[in-house]
């Protein structure tokens, strides 16, 4: 007999809001693709339960936060974690080093996973973008329900639009690839499409090469402008790329094959990556991207000058573009490795997502987008895969502790390298042409003053690699990397700040977004109190959650907000 299909399910838990009782007081599962089939319980320990007699993977819609019940039933049940295959009452847990879970394995036949790794957005954006028959509802998260709660109809009615919501869009997703993320998904879709040509392409590279190429491997590129940082600006424009690295993928020469070692100065004419001790002062129309602070964990790299002999590791496509935007002198050429190269690798598989995207609307677009702009980013995929591992301590609360050493094979790390350094390359040109207008920038997009778009800059709506106008501002402030805010024509105010919450946003005061601005503490008393709490910065119910482990599970609290 043929090996049996596993089923897919998704699954959603509610749990109390109280740190003193953490725990879930319901859960709803639906198989994929059929919302008539939701089934619910009030109790963790019915959904473990249910999960034993019905094997299967369970997509869960933020893994991290619902995991982490599973986890804590799981380990004070008498479950032992393992990093090996778990068999009967073991279960393994691939953790990353950050904390995000993206699968729990129990036993030999059911699997958790994470869903929100496959469609990146909140469940009721899935519902408007995968043109679903239900909306996302509301309930009251903090009412008293004690064990044993019977759900109201209202409670019930919501938990079936979440589950059901998911079972419809995973279904769809499913269809285009089953694994757990969807950079593995493009991956798997490319090798089918170019078949046996891979593994000369694309040879594995051992950790040691990896460890030497992997300095020259830098994301996009963002950056203020001094002169612009933090002050109030007038009109301007802001442009994107029509998919930017996938632009880079389809119409710019890549690596391919083993790199060739050698010592000082790299050939002339090939691809290549080196190691360099350079000085670099900036040229009068220059735009400063040379890192002269690597970027930090969830941080912009700085760009500026190298007054001082400094040593670099960066590839032929950079040392293009610095030498375009710096005097450079290169005091030693240390060692680096060359390249064969090739174009058009990546076209067909390019074109093809790109023709999904324009003929299609709802969730085939955004699988297209996802398609698009998933892939190159696997090429680079870190060796080391150690992560973490959940230990429960003597109050039930869940750690997370460092796991064994494990690496893994690399796909081919100078393919994203070299996507990266053509994609900076494209941007940080555009911003040159604008001069003094030029304001902002961040990975694929300019922001400037003005209306007027240079020569040399090709305005397209759609084509591949041109800049779209994607909004008029009519006033603007830049306060950092990743950190703005624009009014826009007709008045709409779009604040972009990691860690601000859309609560935040929604009340916000153009004049209060700046350094220095943190959310203050609610004092009633105060005589200049309005007692307006719907506008008001104070308000907790506006702030951002942040996850806290607490016996039983995780709750989320309320998070302050500033900006420094």
């Amino acid at each position: 007999m043929g090996r049996r299909a596993r089923v897919e399910y998704t699954a959603d838990f509610e749990t109390t809001t109280d740190p003193d009782d953490c725990r879930v007081w319901a859960w709803g599962v639906a198989v994929v693709g059929q919302p008539d089939t939701f089934v619910y319980g009030t109790d963790i320990d019915t959904f473990l339960a249910y999960m034993d007699e019905h094997p299967g993977r369970y997509w869960f819609h933020n893994l991290r936060f619902d995991g982490a019940f599973v986890m804590v039933r799981l380990l004070e049940t008498g479950y032992a974690h393992t990093c090996e295959r778990p068999r009967g009452r073991q279960f393994s847990a691939l953790i990353d080093g950050l904390g995000k879970v993206y699968r729990i394995q129990i036993g030999a036949s059911i699997t958790l996973a994470d869903s929100l790794k496959k469609i990146t957005m909140s469940v009721a954006d899935v519902a408007s973008t995968y043109h679903l028959p239900y909306g996302k509802g509301d309930i009251d998260y903090d009412a008293p329900r004690p064990v044993g709660h019977e759900l109201t109809a209202e409670e019930l009615d919501y938990l079936r639009r979440d589950v059901c919501i998911m079972a419809l869009a995973m279904a769809e997703r499913l269809s285009v690839g089953t694994r757990l993320t969807t950079s593995s998904d493009t991956l798997a879709a490319y090798k089918d499409l170019i078949g046996e040509a891979w593994d000369g392409l694309f040879p594995v590279l051992n950790g040691k090469l990896d460890a030497l190429l992997r300095g020259a491997y830098r994301g996009g590129w963002v950056y203020v402008a001094p002169e612009h940082r933090g002050r109030e600006v007038g009109e301007g424009v802001r442009l994107d790329v029509n998919s930017l690295y996938p632009w880079a993928l389809a119409s710019c020469p890549l690596p391919v094959g083993m790199p060739r070692y050698f010592r000082g100065a790299p050939p002339a004419g090939e691809l290549w990556v080196a190691r360099a001790v350079i000085t670099a002062r900036l040229r009068p129309d220059g735009v400063p991207c040379i890192p002269v602070r690597e970027a930090a964990l969830y941080g912009s790299a700085e760009y500026g000058e190298l007054t001082e002999p400094t040593e670099m590791d960066f590839c032929s496509v950079d040392f293009e573009l610095w030498r375009e935007m710096y005097e450079i002198d290169v005091e030693t050429w240390e060692y680096g490795f060359s390249f064969d190269s090739a174009d058009g690798l990546f076209t067909d598989y390019i074109n093809h997502y790109m023709e999904i995207k324009a003929r299609s609307t709802g969730g085939e677009r955004f699988q297209a987008k996802l398609f698009l702009n998933s892939l190159y980013g696997k090429f680079g995929q870190k060796i080391d895969v150690s992560g973490k591992v959940p230990v429960l301590d003597d109050e039930r609360v869940l750690h997370y502790v460092a796991a064994p050493k494990r690496d893994r094979d690399p796909v081919y790390l100078p393919v994203a390298i070299f996507t990266c350094a053509h994609a900076r390359g494209k941007t940080i040109r555009a911003a040159r042409l604008f001069g003094h207008r030029f304001c902002y920038a961040d990975t694929d997009s300019i922001h400037a003053l003005g209306r007027d778009v240079p020569e040399g800059i090709e305005v397209h709506p759609s084509k591949l690699g041109a800049f779209k106008c994607e909004a008029y501002f009519e006033r603007a402030r830049f306060v950092r990397p990743k950190t703005y805010v624009e009014i826009e024509e007709g008045g709409h105010a779009d604040y972009k700040c990691a860690g601000m919450s859309d609560g935040l946003k929604s009340i916000m005061r153009f004049e209060d977004f700046k350094e220095g601005f943190k959310t203050p503490e609610c004092d009633v008393s105060r005589e200049t109190c309005s007692h307006d709490c719907a506008h008001c910065y104070a308000n907790k119910a506006l702030w951002g959650l942040r996850p806290r482990n607490v016996p039983g599970g995780v709750v989320l609290v309320p998070s302050p907000f500033s900006i420094k």
